[in-house]
């Protein structure tokens, strides 16, 4: 249920333009009435995610592209592909901003063991000076 005042909107859709798509013969050895012939095997290849799906369940190649493409909306690296291409849209920072953020010289907490095996903590310049010098490798 949807609470009032939060309207959705689209901000992007995915289709079959999106999409490589193959049709294969399939080439199961069982089977009956021309499975092993006709070519109702559908590869589908998301061209943005990279994520490649195959169906081949169904005689017919309409049904079989359909269910590659249910099953390319329920892969992982899909999911994890909108859920990012959602954030470059709405203009979040990137994983990648995040963590260089996290990673700044401010968050960083350094120890080494003291000369009598006791941890203290360092700051970033002292650090960077025993490396300096090769006392931190």
């Amino acid at each position: 249920m949807q609470k009032q005042g939060k309207e959705k909107k689209l901000l992007f859709s995915v289709g079959l333009d999106d999409c490589d798509i193959k049709g294969v013969t399939s080439n199961r050895s069982c089977g009956g009435s021309g499975k092993d012939t006709s070519n109702n095997m559908i590869q589908l290849v998301h061209k943005p995610s990279g994520v490649r799906t195959t169906a081949q369940e169904q005689r017919s190649q309409f049904a079989n592209k359909k269910e590659a493409f249910f099953k390319m909306a329920k892969h992982p690296k899909f999911i994890q592909w909108c859920q990012l291409e959602a954030s470059r849209i709405l203009g979040k920072p990137s994983i990648d901003d995040i963590v260089d953020k996290q990673m700044g010289r401010n968050n960083l907490k350094i120890e080494v063991k003291d000369e009598n095996g006791r941890w203290k903590e360092i700051d970033i310049f002292e650090f960077e000076r025993l490396q300096k010098d090769g006392a931190i490798i």
